[in-house]
């Protein structure tokens, strides 16, 4: 029986996300108040990033098949891809036409 590994190298895709990930914090001072209210820039680069784990398990997945490393890819895509669903709203936010437009507050619960 023999183990297989990963690959010891970093993609550059992983490499931009993980600095993404690490300016995000200081960067936000100097983004518009606006990028950040619902439906807006934020809220997209967010979805967009959740649909790329879900890629990125897929792409696990097809690419060590027959190693419990692809069954663990597959597990995983439907929860990277329930929780970009869930990001959209489950899809209330392309469809209902009296949703909060983007770079609008929201409307107080009560």
């Amino acid at each position: 029986m023999s183990v297989h590994t990963l690959p010891r190298r970093i993609s550059t895709v992983n490499l931009l996300f993980v600095a993404v990930m690490l300016l995000s914090y200081p960067v936000a001072a100097l983004l518009p108040q606006a990028w950040g209210m619902e439906n807006a820039v934020i809220e997209n680069v967010q979805v967009l990033m959740l649909l790329y784990g879900c890629s990125a398990a897929l792409f696990v997945w097809r690419h060590h098949a027959g190693l419990p490393l692809a069954a663990l890819g597959l597990a995983v895509a439907p929860v990277w891809f329930v929780l970009a669903a869930r990001e959209l709203s489950w899809g209330a936010v392309l469809l209902q036409a009296d949703a909060v437009e983007a770079g609008q507050p929201l409307q107080e619960p009560w």
